[in-house]
């Protein structure tokens, strides 16, 4: 073995020590002397260790500046011992053993303990220029026999133990396990290394010494905090105490508990902060010197703090070296070198070996394993795997057994009792899950996949049961929803009825339950009413809807169907007054249209006006006709379509007034000077003129009016002004702005309800527009119902009628057509595509509905269709016309 092994003991004055070569590979005497402050480089250290530490910082120019402390004492230390006869043995050395392409193995026998304390790992060749440890091993050994290797059948097994007490700085000691299993996985698979760590709650004395005992353990690898005490001179790594906190193991103390073990462990590695450093009063004080006296064959220790990366770097290194049967000191290289290929780091200089006996000794000799011992083996741990009811575990160790013994004992039935169960765990695992996040269907599969296999597994066949049971519940929930969407009280009433016999504190039920048979009730009783109309029995009709009306003041059309009732037994009873009363009415009292409350109304005035309102069943639809824009009127019943005389070219967004007397529309100059008004003409094509001269403030652009339903002499206007800012705003019919309900950078159509109390809009953005709801005389906020555009209140103000756009499964977009509650609840949709469906028209008895459609492509023409309330009956306007629709349509009114 080319080494060359120097010992440095006590000289015959202060600071003076003696140096002699002990051996080399060249027969040179080698005695000299050395001089040193010991005190005053040890006083240095902290500064070193923070120059090492340092170093791992990614700073440009940082290793640079960092090393020079290292370096410089590095070349002290080297000046120092090799001087004299010394330096000669060592040159001498170093050539012979460089000429026969070998490496030499620099070994140092320090006896005096303040020598021990001092970092020899960074003796520095100026000669050479490098550092010896990169070029030779530098080994420190305690005088000893060697012992002979450790013959060892199988892999070689790492006992890990990571200890992070509370009240030290945490370590993510989990991560750290994860590293060092990471690092050592190439010959963990290749089952030259077998590493065990004991679990973070168990790194106490008293789990230790249970480990141990357990054996046979080759190596221990500890990963914690480690310290020196300089009073007691004694090394210490710190445990974890009972109560959690940190529990200092002094050196000694921790060699009497590894004797424990049988056999001892060849090799400890002490991944702590300063578990390599050696006191001055007694040589062996320092943990790892303590340990290799006390009988450890060799201990790798660290003499400075070291980061993660270096550490977990230095263990993948020094154990590939040592699972490849190298000596102790090769792998100590390995370590070095391993370290030495992370960038910009001097962390190599922190790893000590200390060695007893030969420091090129090899600690383990591995021989084959005994076919039969490897197998008895390797089916114990498999049925303790099985038994801990670590199933996959099991079953891989078993597959391992059968792969080379196929019909070892009863090894293929607990593979298979092994697999079974894991596949039993698994299910229930995923059943649990699904349990807790609500998806029955998922876990209901998974449990009946159970029940099947082992109906006596666990409490599968309870949670089953209970699954099933709450599927049912939910579906009659679901059930019952639907029948109150589609006014089937009976049927939302039984299935209510069934889930509270099963389950009386299941979920809304109980007040759905009310809402159902109140309006049951109420529906009985108003189609009662509407029998006894019918029959002419007008006293017995207006009690009914009187009785409707005062549980739910907006019940559908019973306000008007009272007064119809109340109106029609009035002319029966007097019938000579007839004809008085009806002028009488005439002047004072308009009737709003079908499907409102009566309120007093006050009628507009100053707008050009039609003696004879428009019917029922008329549409007014702008129409493009020679890539102009007029407006026509369009009977809904047969789909006669007549030209509206007097209105010009490029007119847009008819509005119909609630008198059905006027049409409000949008009148666009295109090209430069772009110009937008609004006007006014009677309904048989009379009296248009523009409205608002001059403009309102604040009103560059005018979009489509609503109309106030009571008093028809405001509006509700939404305006575009510069830097297109919209605003909703309370216009009187002189242009006076009442009030500004609401401002963004986009609105869309607004609806009064009947009885003018609350207007709705849509506001946001045009690609995700919400529709809102907010107070007409501005004394509360706006309330969002849902998304969409395009809004408008029912005839009988209970609901609205609404366009939405959704993302289709294919990742296209689609509008359709949805109704819901004035309140945005029970929201139902009318159509579903392929067409694009749009702007939404009630007609004036709420039972059908206009609205525009592209049924030939996604950017087709526009047509009018209709659909009735329920979502059936579609069909076009204008049945075999394809003339494309200018703008939405407008039917009674907005």
């Amino acid at each position: 073995m080319n080494v060359i092994e120097i010992e440095i003991d006590r000289g015959n004055a202060p600071g003076v020590y003696g140096v002699n070569v002990l051996r080399a590979p060249v027969e040179l005497a080698g005695k000299s002397s050395l001089s040193l402050d010991v005190a005053a480089i040890l006083d240095r250290m902290g500064d070193i260790e923070r120059s090492v530490v340092n170093s791992a910082t990614p700073v440009r120019g940082s290793v640079v500046a960092a090393e020079k402390p290292l370096r410089d004492l590095g070349r002290s230390l080297f000046a120092a011992l090799f001087a004299g006869d010394i330096i000669t043995a060592y040159r001498a050395s170093l050539g012979a053993t460089q000429s026969n392409g070998q490496r030499l193995m620099v070994v140092l026998r320090l006896t005096e303990p303040e020598l021990a304390a001092l970092p020899w790992e960074s003796l520095f060749d100026p000669l050479e220029d490098s550092y010896l440890c990169m070029r030779e091993a530098v080994v420190r050994r305690v005088a000893s026999t060697t012992p002979e290797p450790l013959a060892i059948t199988g892999p070689i097994r790492i006992l890990g133990l990571a200890s992070s007490p509370r009240g030290l700085p945490a370590l993510d000691v989990e991560a750290e396990r994860d590293r060092l299993t990471e690092a050592l996985a190439d010959p963990i698979a290749d089952g030259a290394i077998e590493l065990t760590w004991i679990p973070e709650q168990q790194a106490t004395w008293s789990g230790l010494h249970r480990h141990l005992i357990k054996g046979p353990w080759h190596v221990l690898h500890f990963v914690g905090h480690g310290d020196y005490d300089r009073t007691t001179h004694e090394g210490s790594i710190v445990l974890t105490a009972e109560n959690g906190r940190a529990n200092l193991v002094p050196a000694s103390k921790l060699r009497d508990l590894l004797n424990q073990a049988k056999p001892v462990p060849r090799l400890v590695v002490l991944n702590s902060c300063l578990s390599g450093e050696s006191g001055q009063a007694a040589l062996f004080s320092g943990t790892a010197a303590a340990l290799v006296r006390s009988g450890i064959s060799a201990v790798a220790a660290m003499q400075f703090a070291i980061t993660d990366p270096a550490a977990i770097a230095f263990a993948n290194g020094f154990y590939m070296s040592i699972a490849a049967g190298r000596g102790i000191d090769e792998a100590m290289t390995g370590g070095r070198m391993a370290i030495l290929g992370i960038p910009n780091t001097l962390e190599w200089v922190t790893p000590v070996l200390y060695v007893r006996g030969d420091p090129g000794q090899r600690l383990f000799t591995i021989q084959p394993p005994d076919p039969e011992h490897w197998a008895a083996d390797l089916y114990k741990r498999a049925l303790g795997e099985l038994r801990a009811g670590r199933y996959g575990g099991a079953a891989t160790l078993f597959d391992e057994l059968l792969a080379e013994h196929q019909e070892y004992r009863d090894a293929r039935q607990l593979r298979e009792q092994a697999r079974r169960c894991l596949d039993l765990a698994l299910r229930y695992g995923r059943a649990q899950a699904a349990l807790g996040v609500g998806e029955l269907q998922n876990a209901i599969g998974q449990l009946r996949e159970i029940v099947a296999i082992d109906r006596g597994y666990r409490d599968a066949a309870q949670l089953l049961a209970n699954a099933q049971r709450r599927q049912e519940l939910d579906d009659r929930h679901e059930r019952g929803l639907g029948a109150m969407q589609t006014r089937n009280w009976d049927a939302a009433i039984d299935e209510f009825e069934t889930i509270l016999r099963v389950d009386p504190g299941y979920r809304d039920v109980r007040p759905l339950m009310s809402v159902a048979v109140q309006q049951r009730d109420l529906a009985d009783r108003y189609e009662r009413a509407r029998v006894a109309l019918r029959s002419w029995r007008w006293k017995k009709a207006t009690r009914g809807f009187t009785q409707v009306l005062a549980v739910d003041p907006t019940y559908r059309d019973a306000a008007r169907l009272r007064d119809t009732a109340g109106h029609r037994r009035r002319v029966a009873v007097a019938a000579a007054w007839t004809a008085v009363v009806g002028l009488l009415v005439a002047a004072v009292v308009v009737i709003i249209p079908k499907g409102s409350s009566t309120h007093m109304v006050v009628p507009p005035t100053g707008l050009p006006a039609s003696t004879t309102p428009l019917p029922d069943e008329t549409i007014v639809l702008a129409r493009v006709v020679n890539e102009q824009v007029g407006l026509f009127l369009v009977d809904s019943a047969t789909g006669n379509v007549v030209a509206l005389d007097g209105t010009v070219a490029d007119v847009y967004e008819p509005v119909v007034t609630p008198d059905r007397r006027t049409i409000a529309y949008d009148e666009r100059t295109p090209g430069p000077n772009d110009r937008r008004t609004l006007h006014a003409i009677a309904v048989d094509g009379t009296g248009d003129r523009e409205l608002f001269q001059p403009r309102i403030d604040g009103c560059k652009y005018m979009l489509r009016p609503a109309w106030n339903p009571i008093d028809q002499r405001h509006i509700a206007l939404p305006c575009i002004d510069f830097g297109n800012v919209f605003s909703l705003r309370i216009v009187g019919l002189d242009g006076t702005v009442v009030r500004t309900l609401a401002t963004g950078m986009w609105l869309d159509d607004a609806s009064f309800s009947p009885d003018g109390k609350n207007v709705i809009y849509a506001t946001g953005t045009t690609d995700q527009p919400v529709i809102y709801s907010i107070p007409a005389d501005g004394s509360g906020p706006a309330v969002p119902l849902a998304d969409g555009r395009s809004p408008m209140w029912s005839p009988d103000g209970n609901r609205i009628v609404f366009s939405r756009e959704d993302t289709t499964s294919d990742g296209n977009k689609l509008w359709s057509i949805y109704i819901m509650d004035r309140d945005g609840a029970n929201t139902q949709q009318l159509t579903s595509g392929p067409e694009q469906d749009m702007n939404p028209q009630w007609s004036p008895d709420g039972n059908t509905i206009v609205f525009l459609s592209n049924p030939t492509s996604a950017d087709g023409d526009l047509l009018p269709w209709l659909i009735s309330a329920q979502g059936d009956s579609r069909r076009p306007l204008v049945p075999g016309d394809d003339t494309p629709a200018g703008s939405q349509p407008a039917w009674a009114r907005r």
